[in-house]
């Protein structure tokens, strides 16, 4: 699966018989050698491939739906023409193992050669039919293809992405098998402007009806002919009822978009009556469906609420059949009070609205636009929803009709960058052009919104007229008799919503408040039973809650503080307008005005701020304060420390002037001074020519110096508001011992003897180096004509057979005088003359 598509250059769109496979090093499920290409049948190939990428137990439909995606997308990397292999094994292209599975297999064969191509290319080349494990909803859209474009998927709503969310989602083909779509109708769902093209037997097409959902009813008595085919290919439909039809209604062959038509009956329809739609190729059927006629409204929902709550969140229950309850509080705009681009509608009087006016479009007077609005952040996020959109369109009465682009729905959020919902209306969508419908758009809140629209894209050739929208909240559980939790409405169940009862203005009365919830149900067809209300009474006798710290914590380095406390109500809600802080301590302060921010992801809880300017160094506190809806007080004490003066540090011993020498070993202290918050630690670098420049490190103990040398120190110090001392910085030289003179004997002849000497102190250097030479034990006598530089050598007189003794010592700069260091000296005593010898 790829994130993004690259362009590519294909060749001709010849079906292959093999594909080149790459072993990936991450595949774990085949044991051959890393980068092994292997060549493999290709029809081999998607077989191998389909279990890899999704279950073998899954529906047939599921998994041919994926066999043709993989064989696609397969194709489309070989027209690419790259080297050296076609794809990988690894999910950088597609999975591959090497176990193949009965059920995935009969996918396969049933789908033996078909793919994906775009409608409007001539070259009938494989489309790049990206896919991945859960797309989302709505799935989304790469603005470089046709192909490509977001499409709802109510069976993926709630449930996060999972994946690129481009093309086929993998989960989401399961469900829709699961509840009776082929593979065809998948694939037609997924994937837009394409058709189903069989490369081995090209004459023969693949068709199917796209667009509808289980589990196909209807309340207009009209039903969308749409069909996954190529353009240029005839087919005709015939309609049928179980009652209130007389004959079968046939419509005429079509050469025009594959999704052209909408079939309305003359009359209504019977309730329960079904719909049937064949869809043919010349005098074949190659397709059916039915749908299910209900006009009726469901019965309207009872809900039990507690006489009073006093938890900030309830659990409501709502016995159902099959309908789906519908909650909400004061969610309702008008469709005048939206925004709307220039000339795209007009306020009118109308008395079908339910507020007697309504915002509608004439395509022989406005221009195609937007309405938009209102930018709410009221809705709490973690839930599902549903917006109705109260809309009725201008649209002809005949039996046909060819499609006309009529709007998209949708719902955004962050100034329309995140996608949560949309719905592209059609003339099915409405019955009689007199009575606003109730047009649905779902929708998941995943994170708390920064500012909802909802939004309607006129096209600016259907009459159409907006009486308002209304937001309700979806169950968050169904759950049955037994206990277990589903995800769509099933008979005898109960509805369970996780409802956040505070709210940002109710009626308070001692403590009490109320709020007023408004119930609904819908059932599959799309009908509404009446509404109904409830007042929930909140008793709210808790104050607030402050967490444990402000932030920031401990002192603080700075005349200029920006204060921070999170604080929580559990029952009427927080009072956002009227918090505050008090402070007091060592001077009197400015008093800061504090602002309420509620806490993302946490109704419940808001985050209070408060700058104060100009707060000398001292010790105080700041009382925040904060009120629930309910009115209840509460006041939290929090410490302030202010301390912006750095500390002081100094060197207690050691120091002398720059060319003193110290004489014994030292253990150097130092020391540190804060008048504020006090030392929190002292630091050092210790520098010297024998350990290098050295890190820092942390004082704790007097340093021990034992060795002479020259010992650089900077010092600093940090006290406990991070205010660090300026660094002083001292220079102590040690000479602890006398020097010493290293001597050795290197040339030598019958009368000279040559002498190579060293003389090293560990602090104050070399001052003088002493030589004497002793003869047959005789008096030590100073040498002459020595080189008294460091380390060079002199010449010494010797006689053969005579004893002769040489010593040195050494005086450094402080007067040490080192000990002598005595070598005997020695010299040949006979000579001994070789001839030389000629070889020939």
């Amino acid at each position: 699966d790829e994130p993004t598509l690259a362009p590519v250059e294909l060749r001709m769109a010849t079906y292959p018989t093999t594909i080149r496979v790459a072993h990936h090093p991450s595949n774990g499920c085949r044991a051959v050698p890393d980068w092994q290409v292997d060549t493999i049948p290709f029809e081999e190939y998607i077989a191998r491939v389909v279990p890899a990428e999704t279950p073998s137990w899954w529906p047939v439909d599921a998994l041919a739906a994926q066999a043709v995606a993989a064989r696609t997308y397969a194709w489309q990397k070989i027209l690419a023409g790259r080297a050296d292999y076609d794809v990988t094994d690894w999910a950088n292209y597609q999975m591959m193992c090497d176990v193949r599975h009965a059920n995935s297999d009969t996918a396969v064969a049933m789908t033996q050669g078909q793919y994906l191509t775009t409608i409007d290319d001539a070259n009938r080349i494989p489309i790049a039919a990206m896919y991945s494990a859960e797309n989302g909803h709505p799935t989304l859209t790469n603005p470089n293809v046709s192909y490509l474009q977001s499409v709802p998927d109510r069976f993926a709503l709630g449930r996060e992405r999972w994946g690129h969310g481009y093309g086929l989602s993998q989960w989401g083909a399961y469900r829709r098998a699961t509840a009776g779509q082929t593979y065809r109708q998948i694939l037609g769902h997924y994937y837009t402007n394409v058709y189903l093209r069989d490369a081995r037997s090209p004459a023969n097409p693949v068709v199917a009806f796209i667009g509808n959902e289980p589990p196909y009813q209807v309340a207009t008595d009209s039903v969308a002919l749409r069909t996954l085919r190529p353009a240029t290919l005839a087919v005709h439909y015939t309609i049928s009822a179980t009652a209130g039809l007389t004959d079968d209604v046939a419509i005429a062959p079509e050469l025009t978009e594959p999704s052209a038509l909408i079939w309305r009956a003359a009359t209504p329809l019977p309730d329960g009556a079904h719909i049937t739609a064949s869809l043919w190729i010349s005098d074949h059927v190659q397709e059916t469906i039915s749908w299910q006629v209900d006009h009726q409204p469901p019965p309207v929902p009872v809900m039990t609420v507690p006489e009073m709550i006093t938890t900030a969140v309830i659990t409501l229950a709502v016995p159902v059949d099959t309908e789906v309850p519908l909650l909400r509080a004061d969610w309702q705009w008008a469709g005048t009070a939206l925004s709307h681009t220039t000339n795209s509608g007009a306020a009118i009087a109308d008395n079908a609205a339910s507020a007697g006016v309504a915002w509608a479009a004439d395509p022989e007077r406005h221009d195609a636009g937007v309405w938009y609005g209102p930018y709410t952040k009221e809705l709490p996020a973690g839930h599902s929803y549903r917006a109705l959109f109260w809309l009725r369109a201008a649209l002809p009465l005949t039996a046909t009709i060819h499609h006309k682009p009529i709007a998209r729905l949708d719902v955004t959020d962050d100034e329309g960058r995140l996608l949560l919902g949309l719905r592209d209306l059609s003339a099915a969508d409405f019955g009689e052009a007199t009575t606003y419908h109730p047009i649905a758009v779902d929708f998941h809140l995943f994170d708390d919104p920064q500012g909802l629209e909802f939004r309607v894209a006129w096209a600016g050739l259907v009459g159409l007229a907006l009486d308002r929208v209304d937001l309700w909240q979806l169950p968050d559980a169904l759950v049955t008799a037994d206990g277990a939790v589903q995800r769509a409405a099933q008979t005898k169940a109960t509805a369970l919503f996780v409802w956040t009862v505070a709210h940002d203005a109710p009626v308070m009365a001692a403590n009490t408040y109320k709020r007023t919830l408004y119930l609904r149900a819908a059932d599959a067809a799309g009908n509404l039973s009446a509404e109904t209300n409830y007042t929930l009474t909140i008793v709210d006798a808790r104050a607030p809650t402050f967490a444990p710290t402000m932030e920031p914590q401990g002192w603080i380095a700075s005349h200029e503080v920006t204060l921070t406390v999170t604080v929580t109500d559990g029952g009427s809600g927080l009072d956002l307008s009227r918090g505050g802080v008090q402070v007091s301590g060592d001077t009197v302060v400015s008093q800061p005005s504090v602002t309420m921010t509620p806490r993302k992801h946490d109704p419940h809880s808001a985050t209070m701020r408060a700058v104060l300017h100009a707060v000398p160094d001292g010790n105080y506190t700041a009382a925040f304060i904060a009120y629930d809806q309910a009115g209840n007080r509460a006041v939290v004490n929090y410490p302030l420390h202010i301390d912006t003066v750095a500390p002081t540090v100094e060197f207690v011993n050691g120091t002398a002037s720059p060319d003193t020498w110290l004489l014994e070993p030292l253990s150097l202290t130092v020391a540190a001074n804060d008048i504020g918050s006090g030392v929190q630690q002292i630091f050092y670098r210790q520098q010297s020519a024998a350990q290098g420049p050295g890190e820092t490190r942390i004082y704790t103990t007097p340093v021990a110096l034992t060795q002479g040398g020259i010992y650089s120190f900077t010092l600093w110090a940090a006290d406990w508001a991070n205010n660090y001392a300026a660094p002083v910085s001292a220079t102590l030289r040690l000479d602890l011992a006398a020097p010493t003179v290293a001597l050795r004997q290197t040339a030598v002849n019958s009368t000279t003897v040559h002498i190579d000497w060293q003389a090293v102190d560990d602090g104050s250097g070399v001052a003088t180096v002493e030589f004497q030479q002793q003869r047959d034990d005789g008096a030590w006598q100073p040498l002459a004509n020595t080189d008294p530089r460091d380390g060079a050598g002199f010449v010494v007189t010797v006689a053969p057979r005579q004893q002769s003794l040489l010593r040195a010592r050494a005086t450094d700069h402080v007067g040490r005088v080192g000990a002598w260091h005595v070598i005997t000296l020695w010299a040949p005593t006979d000579q001994i003359f070789l001839p030389l010898i000629h070889m020939p």
